[in-house]
């Protein structure tokens, strides 16, 4: 029986960000689409991974199990392991990590083995040094937008946009006729680089506004600051939702907004968005994207025809989007061009992209 093997983000005990939510749900997609074969998930072990595994998965697997088995930490021995159990395809979410790195060196000499590399902007310290080093390059580069694969450190002899974004089965419009309760929604983890504190400074006087993100934060001061704001302009903070919870956020705001903040330190951090998976989310649920005019999201975000942009980076900017938007709201014209554009971005096309790059034949 052929078999896949995706070795997911390392940081996955910690954050719950876009990069994780990518990672589980191209694996979830891949499984669908590759029927026949053995399809597994190996990922660092520990209680709080397991505990930010996504609801119907389970933490503990092997086997055949088309599900996420937490092992041992990945790193070289365990790396080392998987390869000689001889997956066609392994499949690693992040560039510069210690797995990729031997992965790179050994798996040359495993014929039959194809690796693949994506980037979601994260690493480990050690993985960072060896991602220097003039090691061979993967087979194949699977990149999740134009932009991404501009900026993205991985060197693979082939490369593939494979793109993905929306789950259609769970995130739907709803009711287009149904009055939406909130102007504007933010959705992201609350860091400087998602810009809760530039959203709160734009906001128009009297418009309804709304924010969701985890609990948790790598910056609990800049946290703090985001609460103060938000309890100042009595916009609501709502921490760890379900997913039937967020989409019906989504299918509640009228405009869901982006607004990625550049701070970046040091040479070769990643950008603050690489795909901008909240806007696709909040499309497919009929909620038109206010975002940048430049960077991942301007791949599907045309300002007037699937939503409204600002110059990034511009507060000024920012709030004048804002404005006209909140006057005169989204035309129907408009948010149908959102909805046509969503469908373009689910996890099902992106999977089989990957597998068509691949050679690999579907049922």
């Amino acid at each position: 029986m052929p078999s896949l093997l995706s070795i997911l983000p390392s940081d996955l005990a910690r954050t719950r960000g876009g990069a994780e939510r990518y990672a589980f749900e191209f694996h979830r997609a891949l499984t669908g689409v590759l029927p026949s074969w053995e399809v597994r998930a190996v990922v660092a072990d520990s209680a709080a991974a397991r505990s930010h595994v996504p609801s119907g998965w389970t933490a503990v697997g092997g086997g055949r199990a088309r599900h996420l088995s937490a092992g041992d930490a990945i790193g070289m021995p365990t790396a080392l392991r998987e390869l000689i159990r001889g997956p066609d395809v392994i499949l690693c979410h992040q560039w510069r990590t210690r797995a990729t790195a031997v992965l790179r060196l050994a798996t040359p000499a495993r014929r039959g083995t194809a690796l693949v590399s994506m980037d979601h902007g994260a690493g480990t310290r050690y993985g960072y040094g060896l991602s220097w080093l003039p090691l061979p390059q993967a087979d194949v580069g699977a990149h999740q937008s134009a932009f991404e694969s501009s900026v993205s450190p991985v060197r693979a002899r082939r490369n593939v946009l494979v793109r993905g974004g929306v789950d259609d089965r769970l995130f739907v419009a709803g009711d287009l006729a149904r009055e939406r309760g909130t102007d504007f929604l933010l959705v992201g983890r609350f860091v400087p680089y998602k810009g809760q504190l530039q959203f709160l400074e734009a906001l128009p006087a009297g418009a309804t506004a709304s924010l969701i993100g985890p609990s948790d934060s790598v910056d609990p001061a800049y946290q703090a600051r985001v609460r103060d704001a938000a309890a100042a302009r009595r916009v609501s903070i709502r921490h760890d939702v379900s997913d039937a919870e967020l989409v019906a956020a989504y299918q509640d705001a009228r405009y869901t907004v982006q607004v990625p903040v550049d701070v970046r330190r040091y040479a070769g951090a990643a950008p603050p968005e690489l795909l901008g998976l909240t806007m696709l989310e909040a499309m497919a649920c009929g909620s038109v994207p206010i975002c940048p005019s430049t960077g991942a999201s301007a791949e599907f975000v045309r300002d007037g025809e699937t939503g409204v942009t600002y110059e990034a980076g511009d507060v000024i900017a920012l709030r004048a989007a804002l404005g006209r938007a909140h006057a005169g709201g989204p035309s129907a014209e408009l948010r149908g061009g959102v909805l046509a554009e969503a469908t373009r971005w689910t996890w099902t096309a992106a999977a089989e992209e990957l597998v068509g790059a691949l050679g690999i034949e579907q049922p």
